[in-house]
């Protein structure tokens, strides 16, 4: 004869997932040069890029600044002596967004 005994049955809460994290960048002309800021709130790594105009017509780029999972790194652009920022934009996005983003690039096309 088979007997089955009942057990208890013990279950874990479900977990959830951390949404994606982003990485924001700010920026702040001080003087002659562009100071950036850029926080990545991603667990993964994430990269971050500078262009910029100077007063004396010289370019300010970053074109890749690497940033581990959750952290914030600084970096700048020097106009030189008597010159300033006049024009500039900064990005970044996370890697998971990166992988997004090419992939939508490539089912659509459009870059």
């Amino acid at each position: 004869m088979l007997s089955l005994t009942a057990a208890p049955l013990f279950l874990a809460p479900a977990s959830k997932a951390a949404p994606p994290g982003t990485v924001t960048c700010v920026s702040v002309p001080t003087e002659t040069r562009l100071d950036v800021t850029c926080t990545n709130t991603d667990v993964g790594a994430g990269t971050a890029a500078m262009v910029g105009l100077c007063s004396n017509a010289r370019v300010l780029f970053e074109p890749a600044v690497r940033l581990a999972g959750n952290s914030t790194e600084k970096f700048s652009g020097e106009c030189g002596p008597d010159a300033h920022p006049i024009s500039w934009t900064v990005n970044g996005e996370t890697d998971y967004q990166r992988a997004i983003r090419i992939d939508r690039e490539r089912r659509t096309g459009v870059r």
